[in-house]
This record gives C-alpha cells, structure tokens and sequence, in this order.
C-alpha cells in the first residue's frame, strides 16, 4: 500500500492485530487519513459550516523532534508548517500524537477554536511539560511566521480530557484510542466508544489503510 508518500507494509498492518501495540507507520498514515477528510469536509457544500473545522495531524515524530532529549527545541519543527502550508494560528485545531515512556500513545490538541491545550491519555495520566512546550510552539510560529511578538493567550486554558475520556483496560489499546480520539475530536462527535469496541476499530482501520479512504 502506498500512498501520501508513505509505504504500508504487511508488518505495519500486522500491529492492527489483536493484543498488539500500534506502530508509527499505522498512527502517522491514519492521521494523513484524518487530515484529508479534514480537507474535503471543507469543500462539502452539503456540510453545516459548523463541522467545517480546518484541522491539521502531525506525525508521530513531531514532539519528539519539538523535545529533543529533554529539550524544548524550536528549530527541530520550525518548517513544518510551511511545509504543511498552514499557518498554525490560523487553524481550528491541530492534533499531535505523543509517545510516553516508550511504550504508550496519547493524543494532545492546540485547539483554537476553545482557546485550549489539550491532552488525552487513555490511561488518564497527564503531562504538564508537553503542554507547555506546545504553547511555547504558539509561540515561535506567531512570531516566526507572522510577526507577533506577544501572542494573546489570556483566554486561552489548560485542559486535561484523560478522567473524561474513555479508558483503555488493557497495556496494548493505546495506540487505537489515540486514534479515534482524533478521530471523533475532528469530527465534533462524542466519545462515546469503549474498550469493548477496540476489536471493531482495529478491523475498521485495517480496511480504511488499505482502500486509502475512511469509511
């Protein structure tokens, strides 16, 4: 399977079985998926303007170059968005996969439209720091890109969704509640979803990797 200049091979399919961790390839193409619903959710002259929002997904490697061993480095991912043609503070929300301790995907959200940073763990940990470098990523593309040297943040909030959210029951799932965080978040829809539906995901996102298209 290739497609957005990614190669889908057996093996990263193979993470989508049951009991096993996702892996990047899996993660970073389903977000290309979610980005370019995103896109044609905006050309639907059918669709309320309401659930038009302009979301962009970063990879699964953008935080970890925007902290690069332990330190928050700007330089690492200041031509993403440029390449990306976005201009960051422009968007409604921007979803970022976040690799914990190795082991464990959470999902974090620049929500423009709520004047919020947001993090979801399925597990319902937190991580301060990572909000924190994202704000200071508002930061350097306001002023990077735009000129702005004191971007306004006074109405913006921390929000912490990983009590609210739905919680994964097992040390494997994260990765597909990561996903569908984004999935549902994009889309306005409520998390309505549990643990018992991660089978039905999984099936559902190997389908969807392979015809290159959401169902």
């Amino acid at each position: 399977m290739n497609k957005y200049r990614m190669e889908i091979k057996v093996e990263d399919i193979q993470t989508l079985s049951p009991r096993t961790w996702l892996n990047d390839q899996i993660i970073n193409f389903y977000m290309k998926l979610l980005h370019a619903r995103s896109l044609e959710n905006i050309k639907n002259i059918h669709l309320p303007s309401q659930y038009k929002q302009k979301c962009y997904f970063y990879n699964t490697f953008f935080y970890s170059k925007l902290r690069h061993n332990g330190i928050y480095t700007y330089k690492n991912v200041r031509r993403w968005s440029k390449r990306a043609k976005i201009i960051t503070t422009e968007m409604d929300k921007i979803f970022i996969p976040i690799h914990v301790h190795g082991n464990h995907w959470c999902m974090s959200c620049i929500n423009f439209i709520d004047s919020q940073f947001e993090y979801y763990d399925s597990l319902g940990g937190q991580n301060s720091q990572c909000l924190t470098d994202l704000r200071q990523y508002v930061i350097d593309e306001a002023k990077h890109y735009q000129q702005i040297d004191n971007y306004d943040f006074s109405q913006w909030k921390i929000y912490i969704g990983s009590k609210e959210i739905p919680k994964q029951q097992n040390g494997y799932d994260c990765g597909v509640f990561s996903c569908k965080l984004a999935d549902y978040k994009s889309e306005m829809i409520p998390l309505n979803y549990t643990q018992n539906d991660m089978t039905y995901f999984r099936k559902r996102m190997i389908i969807e990797i392979l015809q290159g298209n959401l169902l």
